[in-house]
């Protein structure tokens, strides 16, 4: 029993054989020879054991010890601290570039979402968001600001009649036969116009009958800090700081 109880307080205090043998001046096959029960440990040797680790003798020699009651002795090791509370996070499917064809062709599948990479995320739910990864620069507006390639947005699920009334120019994730699309949105009566922060890139009509899901996005994680954007006001604050400069010349 004796050396059971050595090797799982050595185990559940995260020491070496030879860690634990320089601690109380023993040779480490005089160690492993306590634990494989080849032989057991003279009696000042167990008292300096119990006495380190807090232990009563009498549990070190005639009780198996199990981890819960080890973690409940007072050393320098262990802590009396309350266990931290356990918060779930929201599990978020997310689609990758890599995995964005196979959700197309898939979407109908049963589990397709449980087999996407899963996002925790401090939401209220998980119900009907979904994470998606950008992969292009259509979103990106000049001066480089916006949503950038490898950044990731969460949307949640709109029904068709609520995406009607979404306010304009909200950012959307629409899923076609064909294809996944984000962009910005600009509902109408019969149908929806699809358009890029870019320049230079023409807008997608769709028709309602051709839109799958639709999913408005309500978050983003950028890959990395955007720019700051070059505003007016910042252009007119430099210029005013010139002429300042200028007249004190």
């Amino acid at each position: 029993m004796i050396g059971k109880n050595i090797k799982k307080i050595r185990g559940v205090k995260r020491l070496s054989q030879q860690a634990f043998a320089d601690l109380f001046g023993l040779k480490r096959g005089t160690l492993a020879a306590y634990e494989e029960g080849r032989s057991s440990p003279r009696l000042e040797t167990v008292i300096k054991i119990a006495s380190h680790f807090n232990i009563d003798m009498d549990e070190l020699l005639k009780t198996e010890l199990t981890v819960n009651r080890l973690l409940q002795f007072n050393d320098t090791i262990t802590t009396n601290s309350d266990p931290l509370p356990v918060q779930q996070f929201a599990c978020i499917p997310c689609i990758t570039d890599a995995l964005e064809t196979d959700f197309i062709h898939q979407r109908g599948e049963p589990g397709i979402c449980q087999r996407l990479p899963q996002l925790q995320l401090p939401l209220p739910e998980s119900k009907g968001y979904i994470g998606y990864t950008v992969h292009s620069a259509e979103m990106t507006q000049p001066g480089g600001t916006g949503f950038l390639p490898r950044d990731l947005v969460v949307g949640k699920i709109l029904d068709t009649n609520n995406f009607k009334t979404l306010k304009r120019d909200s950012p959307v994730l629409v899923l076609t036969d064909q294809k996944l699309i984000f962009r910005f949105a600009n509902p109408e009566l019969e149908s929806c116009e699809l358009h890029p922060a870019a320049e230079g890139l023409e807008p997608i009509t769709l028709v309602y009958t051709e839109i799958i899901k639709v999913w408005e996005i309500l978050h983003v994680f950028h890959w990395k800090i955007p720019p700051a954007a070059d505003t007016i006001e910042q252009r007119l604050l430099q210029l005013e700081q010139t002429m300042k400069n200028m007249k004190e010349m």
